[in-house]
């Protein structure tokens, strides 16, 4: 069944009534705790990792080891660790403690998602998923469904703007993995820089649609604490972990 997709006024709306009671992401709720000297990690082997060259250093793209608790090198081949690929640690449910080094300046935000004119794979893209600022599933009480929000960055606002502008009464496509999620009429201009896809999602398919936007390199470690500069993020802290980041 095709998905539909909501302009901010009525995502606001939805908002207010439901997402803080969703049970899906609590925004309010951190146990971000600070990591002491004695408890630092061993630092994992070089050969443990895929990785490939990206502006400024290396991105991880997988981690291959067995170990379940270690420390990603700051540097393999001798050049900076300065990305976490989105696809990294994905699955690896085994996974207690992961620390990244200070280089890091990018975690995930993969092109899974896009945005594209019309209803074509070969559509103009619109948007990606580093136009994304994040992605939460939510549950709203009144429809009795799940939602997923996106919150555009500034420049990803800006280009939401102009195409919902020019392609009014036309449609805008919603792929993630090349897989045609929505293909929804553009009925106003969006503005605010945020967008609601909504249908009948379970809940595992809209946090897996969110966790996907997202590009969140832990996806299925549900055990997982990420240190990072200092601080040790679990699980259900990890958006903020990437908005500290990227």
């Amino acid at each position: 069944m095709m998905k539909k997709i909501f302009a901010a006024v009525f995502a606001a709306v939805l908002l207010c009534g439901c997402a803080d009671k969703s049970g899906i992401f609590v925004e309010e709720k951190s146990d971000i705790s600070t990591i002491s000297e004695a408890e630092k990690l061993p630092e994992a082997n070089a050969s443990d990792f895929e990785f490939s060259g990206t502006d400024g250093g290396v991105a991880v793209t997988k981690y291959l080891g067995s170990q379940t608790e270690f420390a990603v090198p700051a540097k393999l081949d001798g050049k900076p660790v300065v990305e976490i690929g989105s696809e990294a640690f994905c699955g690896r449910g085994d996974l207690t403690r992961v620390a990244l080094p200070d280089t890091v300046a990018k975690i995930g935000k993969s092109d899974a998602l896009k945005f594209r004119e019309g209803e074509d794979i070969s559509g103009e893209v619109i948007l990606t998923g580093a136009d994304v600022e994040k992605a939460n599933a939510y549950y709203d009480e009144f429809n009795s469904e799940f939602f997923i929000q996106i919150d555009f960055t500034q420049s990803g606002t800006e280009k939401f703007s102009e195409a919902t502008k020019r392609l009014i009464g036309e449609t805008i496509s919603i792929w993630i993995d090349d897989e045609l999620l929505s293909a929804p009429y553009v009925h106003e201009q969006v503005v605010d820089g945020r967008t609601v896809i909504s249908g009948k999602f379970s809940v595992d398919e809209a946090m897996e649609y969110a966790a996907k936007i997202n590009g969140n390199p832990f996806r299925d470690c549900g055990k997982i604490r990420v240190t990072y500069k200092g601080k040790t993020y679990g699980y259900d802290e990890l958006n903020e972990l990437y908005s500290a980041v990227n």
